[in-house]
């Protein structure tokens, strides 16, 4: 692949082997499209057009977003021919505070289902730990009550938030980002919708 990158009005060119991630993505449950990004740059990515050579599109896309960078960190992008990619695959459950108290050995979760000891599936109201609203906040009234900031909007955000909690598949969701990036204000504006 070939780059040329326009800076303070010279051109600098660049040609080598770069490694380049394609990632398919589901829009809805019945919608997918392709994306392809660099591995040191997965937030900069770009919709595969799948009838169009990639090597094409890399290096239009490259262009535009290589521009701000610096020789040296424009040179570590290259492959030197040996780059390869492992697929791990793991779960992990980590503890909670609760879990760790000595004696304990229920979940915060007990409210929410049945102790399979019980013919019903019922936990008895004697044994009930109400715990779950001691750590955790219903958001849904607070915006109710009008003590739910709204926040500026984020229609792409908000919209891919609202495929995730909202589809006819439910997934699990975490947001993730650097402090004031806006996760809450996010979650906030879902919420208000």
């Amino acid at each position: 692949m070939e780059v040329n990158l326009r800076v303070n009005g010279g051109k600098r060119r660049y040609r080598g082997l770069c490694p380049l991630i394609v990632e398919p993505r589901w829009a809805s449950n019945t919608r997918r499209f392709v994306i392809a990004y660099h591995p040191m740059d997965q937030g900069d990515w770009f919709p595969l057009q799948e009838d169009e050579p990639l090597d094409q599109q890399a290096a239009l896309f490259f262009q535009k977003v290589w521009f701000r960078l610096e020789e040296d960190e424009v040179q570590t992008r290259w492959s030197n021919g040996k780059d390869f990619l492992k697929i791990l695959s793991f779960r992990a459950k980590t503890k909670s505070l609760i879990d760790q108290l000595p004696g304990r050995r229920n979940t915060i979760w007990e409210d929410l289902s049945g102790d399979p000891a019980h013919k019903d599936g019922k936990i008895p109201e004697e044994k009930k730990h109400y715990r779950l609203p001691k750590i955790g906040v219903n958001l849904t009234s607070r915006a109710l009550e009008g003590g739910l900031p709204g926040g500026l909007p984020r229609a792409p955000y908000r919209e891919r938030l609202r495929q995730l909690l909202g589809g006819e598949r439910k997934r699990s969701v975490l947001l993730v980002g650097p402090s004031g990036s806006g996760k809450t204000t996010l979650l906030y504006r879902w919420i208000h919708v």
